[in-house]
């Protein structure tokens, strides 16, 4: 017999065996597809294996992607080591599916305020 434990605290885990798995996967067993999945915390799919999001330096503009670390969560130690001394943004928070629905930071609009 299957137990599979499923939390519900701002984030969707199933646990089944020990085996973690993201929201997505939920989805897709019982045949629901998300068409985008983004998230600067984790993985929402157990199989996806590349970055995150990326994060570009204010200090030099050079940019780092930021992978995950075990249990699919965000690497923040890689952020605060590329970051350190300087601030920097988010540009670009990719899509997990494999649809390459990436979130792009949109440039600047041309309204200057009220007048």
């Amino acid at each position: 017999m299957k137990h599979c434990i499923i939390l519900l605290t701002g984030v969707l885990l199933a646990s089944c065996a020990g085996q973690v798995k993201g929201p997505c996967d939920i989805y897709e067993k019982y045949g629901t597809e998300c068409v985008a999945a983004h998230s600067t915390t984790r993985k929402l799919y157990s199989k996806y294996d590349g970055p995150l999001y990326q994060v570009v330096r204010d200090s030099d503009g050079k940019t780092l992607d930021i992978g995950t670390i075990d249990g699919g969560y965000a690497d923040a130690a890689a952020q605060d080591a590329f970051l350190e001394g300087t601030i920097g943004y988010i540009s670009i928070i990719y899509d997990q599916t494999g649809h390459g629905n990436d979130l792009i930071q949109a440039s600047p609009g041309t309204f200057k305020g009220p007048r």
